[in-house]
């Protein structure tokens, strides 16, 4: 093994290995991504929240994701990224079964990112026509991953589908045409699905943007994607495709891992803070108004709505005013104010945290009258 100033080297590069680039990208990518997932743990237990089916998703993405990269390490250890000439038969057939289940894994990881994020969006909003286009891209992505996994895993010859190099395999760039196109198409679909959600809600439209960036950040993975493509085109191409194919199992793990991490952005603070649903806000702001909804999603909604308290499941706060109640409808002048209050050492704070839980959610409103 090659040394440092007399330590050894935990990854060697060299003119004709490159595999310690991959080792690099590999171990890089899932230390954030792990994180990622951490930190997503720890804001549900900061807040006391119940896991959603987005977060359970996601952990079993990341797991798989935890096994793709133990594979393409593994691959790196057998020979991926030397020269064709420096590996022998036995090391190139454990190359090539190793490939064949890193490149399963890795579809199958994407897919599960994007399903995590869609349950995400749909628990955003309790419009029929919200989840009814959350259920359509969702059925979608699904099926991508599924006709990904299956066109990938009866390739060549079906005996022996991992064996790619001197063999006879047929299509196998137009296979991985279509999934990278199929993966684009969907990851522009998550994204103007939260620009759809966000854009009938009233809103300010800073708060909109802030919702609609979390998402956004998606927006790399078709880039990824893309570059990913094209040196996978020059890999099949080339006649040494070990080596050659070191910069496209680079951006596997990048877009990956990317795609792991961007599905817990849109869960950190400052866009939650921004959808004003009272999920990681810490201490919960004190209730003026409308309270709960019972049924405990952390859902975006629009506070113009034609429906009755006694009609869409919310109950309403007590409230002591020294303004009569009154059965009239509202004057055409009046406006809805969104606002919350810092929290303070307060009895009814305490109250609502305590005896009415902290998982349902909080929408707060007052309303301003013109006279």
């Amino acid at each position: 093994m090659s040394t440092i100033e007399g330590r050894p080297r935990v990854a060697k590069i060299s003119q004709d290995d490159h595999g310690g680039m991959v080792t690099i990208a590999a171990a890089v990518g899932l230390t954030y991504s792990l994180l990622s997932f951490f930190i997503r743990l720890y804001t549900r237990w900061a807040v006391g929240s119940r896991f959603e089916p987005g977060d359970t998703t996601l952990g079993i993405a990341t797991l798989i994701g935890l096994g793709q990269s133990i594979v393409v390490l593994t691959g790196v250890i057998q020979g991926f990224g030397k020269a064709l000439k420096l590996l022998d038969p036995q090391h190139l057939l454990r190359l090539e079964k190793l490939a064949y289940a890193g490149d399963l894994l890795l579809i199958i990881t994407l897919c599960l990112s994007k399903c995590s994020v869609i349950l995400l969006l749909r628990g955003f909003s309790r419009k029929a026509n919200h989840s009814k286009a959350c259920k359509v891209i969702l059925g979608v992505s699904a099926t991508w991953g599924v006709a990904s996994v299956l066109a990938l895993a009866l390739r060549c010859e079906l005996n022996h589908p991992w064996l790619t190099i001197n063999a006879h395999c047929t299509h196998l760039f137009l296979r991985w045409l279509l999934i990278a196109v199929f993966d684009m198409v969907t990851e522009a679909a998550l994204v103007s699905m939260a620009i759809y959600l966000v854009y009938s809600l009233q809103m300010p439209w800073k708060r909109k943007a802030y919702v609609v960036s979390a998402f956004a950040f998606r927006f790399p993975i078709i880039v990824l994607a893309g570059l990913r493509l094209y040196y996978l085109a020059l890999a099949y191409e080339s006649p040494d495709p070990t080596f050659v194919a070191v910069p496209a199992s680079i951006l596997s793990q990048a877009e990956m891992n990317y795609s792991l991490i961007s599905a817990t952005i849109p869960c950190l603070r400052p866009f939650m803070r921004a959808c004003n649903s009272g999920f990681l806000g810490g201490p919960l702001p004190r209730l003026r108004g409308s309270a709960y909804n019972s049924a405990g999603s952390y859902a975006l909604h629009s506070l113009h709505s034609d429906r009755t308290p006694e009609t869409n499941g919310w109950r309403d706060s007590e409230q002591k005013t020294s303004r009569p109640a009154s059965s009239r409808p509202a004057p055409a002048d009046a406006r809805t104010v969104v606002e919350q209050t810092p929290p303070g050492p307060r009895r009814e704070d305490a109250e609502s945290m305590e005896s009415r839980g902290s998982e349902h959610l909080i929408m707060q409103h007052t309303r301003e009258w013109i006279v």
